[in-house]
């Protein structure tokens, strides 16, 4: 069994609780379940679950210093600092030098002799893979391509960061791709106890003491089918038109995380 369907698992053992509680090997870990309490918890008392359960080896150079497994302080400082260059018009800037050298690396790569004896088995095999996936949902692609194509046809194949924002289609795909590939938890250290509301109806309330570990089930939500139809199947058209609320899908679709502490994207 994956990590991703144990985790599933654990969170559909009761249906109707708020969360529910288990032992990983000697830890104890609290499973939240319910997405207005994780929103309580991730987002409204952030100052009590600031970090993640990741510890590095301070002498480790380059994972000392990763966002993701920072703490506290240094956190904090980081994320101030990497914040500002993934503003729109920063993001922006940077879309118009990758398009620059893209073209540059491909005409580069065109000038390479076709009868070179040594072959790249990993771009072998991700052409491969690549493949494999496109052909699980060939009427996707195609519309996909549609719609890639049309808008290249209208900006004489200049493609800026304004023509790539409104390709609707292509933003649902990734984001339907997140929704159904997503990490499997989020996790997080209490840093002072927190009071949750009771699990189920008629029972009582339960503290969170300070060191203990809560995950978030990020990868079980994206497959419950209370909040997406036909949550197992590939469908784009779900992140269409408004067809999940924004305010509504921000309650339970969260591939980057929540709150404070979710990926820079």
């Amino acid at each position: 069994m994956s990590f991703a369907n144990f985790t599933r698992k654990i969170y559909n053992l009761n249906r109707d609780a708020k969360y529910i509680g288990f032992y990983a090997t000697t830890k104890p870990v609290l499973m939240l379940r319910d997405p207005e309490v994780i929103k309580a918890v991730i987002v409204k008392n952030f100052n009590s679950f600031t970090n993640n359960s990741i510890f590095v080896d301070v002498n480790d150079y380059v994972l000392s210093q990763n966002l993701f497994g920072l703490q506290n302080i240094k956190w904090r400082h980081v994320k101030n600092l990497l914040s500002p260059s993934f503003t729109s018009s920063k993001m922006k800037i940077m879309f118009t030098f990758m398009s620059k050298y893209a073209a540059d690396f491909a005409e580069l790569m065109s000038t390479l002799p076709a009868d070179k004896s040594d072959i790249n088995i990993k771009d072998i095999f991700d052409r491969y893979t690549n493949d494999v996936i496109a052909l699980s949902n060939p009427s996707i692609q195609v519309k996909l391509r549609q719609e890639i194509d049309e808008l290249l046809n209208e900006s004489d194949g200049n493609v800026t960061y304004e023509a790539i924002n409104k390709l609707k289609y292509l933003d649902a795909v990734i984001k339907e791709a997140l929704r159904l590939f997503s990490p499997s938890i989020m996790e997080r250290i209490c840093e002072k106890s927190y009071k949750l509301p009771p699990a189920l109806p008629g029972e009582k309330s339960f503290t969170i003491n300070k060191g203990m570990i809560i995950w978030i089930p990020l990868y079980a939500i994206h497959h419950d089918e209370k909040y997406y139809d036909n949550a197992e199947e590939f469908r784009p058209e779900r992140f269409l038109n408004n067809n999940l609320d924004n305010n509504y899908r921000s309650s339970f679709y969260f591939p980057f995380g929540l709150g404070s502490r979710m990926n820079v994207h």
